[in-house]
């Protein structure tokens, strides 16, 4: 029987060889990495969900820049463009963050401008009081008809040490002729500086003129802020 076989043997024999000799010299298969991409077609503005997402091994060599490997980290983040299904989720495909700090829930963001020497101090996350030199509030039309200095309280349980008039220690006290310091808002949190430009004849970099830093404070706060700096840039002091 076996030597009537001895035809298909040999074929199987040879087929088997051959075999093994291809899969020793053919190339290992490629590394790969997990790479999350869209589930579905998402479109532009959409709040990723886990339905939205899922992982896809990628050809290490082939895996996208700034790709991620985990579907928790872009929970909650949303698309800035539409994109189809299997498309790689990258960091360019997301929209940002607004701020470089996250304000505080229920906190109100304004926009202020400051004394330009300042600006360079300021870091996204410092609490800073704001202040000014001049009362924005008291007009001579308010003066003359009785009016009111609105009183802005203090933030963080900090004890409100401003006189009636919304403002902070005496009035001239050295006599020199200055106004006292009124307090518009106080430990309000930096959360957006200026980029610094380029500027003068050996191109420093420094805050734009109108540059304007962003905070989060009181809504409160807020609106004496959005009056007030309109008005002439107001000062910042850095506290803990």
């Amino acid at each position: 029987m076996v030597w009537r076989l001895r035809g298909v043997l040999v074929c199987l024999g040879a087929l088997a060889v051959v075999m093994l000799v291809a899969r020793t010299l053919a190339p290992p298969p490629p590394a790969t990495e997990p790479v999350v991409v869209l589930a579905r077609h998402v479109a532009a503005g959409t709040v990723l969900t886990a339905a939205d997402l899922r992982l896809r091994p990628f050809p290490t060599c082939c895996a996208p820049e700034e790709h991620h490997a985990d579907v928790a980290d872009l929970l909650g983040r949303a698309l800035a463009v539409p994109g189809p299904a299997g498309l790689p989720v990258v960091d360019g495909l997301l929209a940002g963050a607004r701020f470089e700090v996250d304000p505080p829930a229920g906190s109100a963001v304004v926009p202020v401008r400051l004394a330009a020497a300042g600006l360079p101090l300021l870091r996204p996350g410092d609490r800073i009081d704001l202040v000014a030199t001049a009362d924005p509030w008291r007009t001579p039309a308010a003066a003359s008809d009785g009016g009111t200095v609105p009183e802005v309280a203090g933030t963080n349980g900090a004890e409100d040490t401003s006189d009636a008039d919304g403002t902070t220690g005496t009035d001239d006290p050295a006599g020199t002729g200055t106004t006292a310091t009124l307090v518009l808002a106080r430990a309000a949190l930096v959360v957006q500086v200026p980029e610094a430009v380029a500027e003068g004849a050996l191109g420093l970099a420094g805050p734009a003129p109108d540059a304007a830093v962003v905070v989060a404070v009181t809504p409160a706060e807020g609106r004496v802020l959005a009056a007030a700096s309109a008005g002439s840039p107001l000062g910042a002091v850095l506290v803990g």
